[in-house]
């Protein structure tokens, strides 16, 4: 289960509260940021900004105190507008101290957030701490310390606000079956809720349920068609249902609305890429990564597209890059291993494989590059090994079959060889390397079979 990361915004004038509050949602295992330190103002912008961008759930500590400091009001309206942005994210204002319906007005800047609502006791009173702990946690789908598990179901609620602020919160930690019938219920509570529809494409495509993501997103964009992340994250839909021309538009569409928006880009380069367009899926990743530097996704992407141009030195630098920025991702130590294969260096190669294998052994097509670097450095023995743990996970996989059926060969495992081929032609009957391989072993080696 994930760990859910929280931003708490408070007035030092309100530290008593929030420290009781915070400790409450860490004790039900949140990752909780605030100002506990009281940064300099300098600093203190570096820091929210970054923090505020890496955590998907914002609460507001809600006081006169707070409802007149520039800081929070800030604070309030950036994790807004993230929000406008990205719909998958929570607001939520709880009242620490009596205010009144009148603070929420144009003049002091609050009026943004008079319709959300708030972890609070009727006409504006707060809760005592610890209960009001305890409500906001339960509204986003966390256990507080001490109570078994909450089994409210989404068709007990009737409210879409409820159901999205659990939806979501279950998303957070993870629980992304779980949290599909909170935003199914939304929907039809509310057909017209564009939040409610972009909630339930943004999971079912976490979960890779490309066609009800497809469904989701097209009614949100009936509803706001100018929505560049929508259309975004429809590209990328389409493009895993291989309906490249599709995505491309909406790529297209996206970036008219929004021509700095590096992920669209880097989509749209992903879809070139499939089309086997790679010199304009290149265009597009370093126009990406012009806006973002730092932007992995792309950084990989130009990495991969430089390899499919013949270009591995190229290739390998963006990956030492990609490792640069996260040393530990597996998938970035898996791709400079396919450039270091590319370059001949297969001792190198092999090693990249090793170190994406140690830091996630469950990376299976590293098994299978494994495999294929020990054929090239004619390491049979071994490569029967990294092939068949790959085969466990994906059976059917022709590509390594065939090279599982060429490692038993060179070993002299004839029949073993004749086994893999066999399986091969039952996938894909025409495989010319699978029918050449047979053929080529029946009339060397006689009856394989009894070999």
């Amino acid at each position: 289960m994930a760990t859910v990361r929280i931003f708490v915004s408070h007035s030092h004038q309100d530290n008593d509260f929030c420290r009781a509050f915070v400790e409450g949602l860490r004790d039900a295992g949140a990752e909780v940021w605030y100002d506990e330190d009281q940064l300099r103002e300098g600093h203190l912008m570096q820091v929210i900004q970054r923090e505020l961008n890496d955590r998907s759930i914002f609460m507001v500590i809600l006081s006169p105190h707070s409802m007149q400091s520039r800081w929070v009001l800030n604070e309030s309206m950036w994790a807004f507008q993230l929000a406008m942005h990205e719909p998958t994210r929570i607001i939520l204002p709880v009242t620490a101290m009596p205010i009144a319906g009148t603070d929420f007005n144009g003049e002091n800047g609050w009026l943004f957030l008079g319709d959300y609502k708030r972890i609070e006791l009727p006409n504006y009173q707060p809760f005592p701490v610890q209960e009001a702990v305890r409500q906001a946690l339960l509204s986003i789908s966390l256990t507080p310390r001490g109570e078994a598990p909450s089994q409210v179901m989404a068709q007990a609620l009737t409210s879409v606000e409820d159901l999205l602020a659990r939806g979501k919160g279950l998303r957070a930690q993870g629980l992304l079956q779980d949290a599909l019938p909170f935003f199914q219920k939304a929907t039809e509570i509310k057909s017209d809720s564009f939040e409610a529809w972009f909630n339930l494409g943004y999971t079912n495509g976490e979960m890779r349920n490309w066609n009800d993501a497809y469904t989701a997103y097209q009614a949100a964009l009936s509803i706001t068609p100018e929505h560049a992340p929508t259309l975004n994250n429809q590209g990328r839909v389409l493009n895993h249902l291989r309906r490249y021309p599709e995505a491309l538009t909406c790529y297209d569409r996206a970036l008219a609305i929004s021509p700095k928006f590096a992920p669209a880009l880097n989509g749209k380069a992903t879809t070139l890429y499939e089309m086997q367009r790679y010199a304009e899926a290149l265009t597009c990743c370093d126009s990406a990564l012009q806006i973002q530097p730092d932007f992995i996704m792309a950084l990989r992407n130009r990495g991969n597209i430089l390899r499919k141009l013949k270009r591995p030195d190229e290739a390998l630098a963006a990956f030492d890059q990609v490792l640069t920025s996260d040393p530990t991702s597996a998938s970035a130590m898996n791709d400079r291993g396919n450039a270091l294969s590319d370059l001949g260096r297969n001792d190198e190669a092999l090693a990249a494989f090793n170190a994406a294998l140690t830091a996630q052994p469950g990376f299976v097509i590293s098994w299978y590059n494994r495999g294929n670097a020990l054929m090239r450095l004619r390491q049979f023995p071994d490569a029967l090994e990294s092939y068949d743990r790959f085969l466990a996970v994906e059976p059917h996989n022709i590509s390594a079959l065939l090279n599982r059926g060429s490692a038993c060969w060179e070993l002299g495992q004839y029949r073993d060889a004749l086994d893999m081929f066999a399986k091969v032609l039952r996938i894909d009957p025409s495989n010319a390397t699978a029918l050449q391989g047979q053929q080529t072993l029946q009339k060397h080696f006689g009856d394989v079979q009894g070999a």
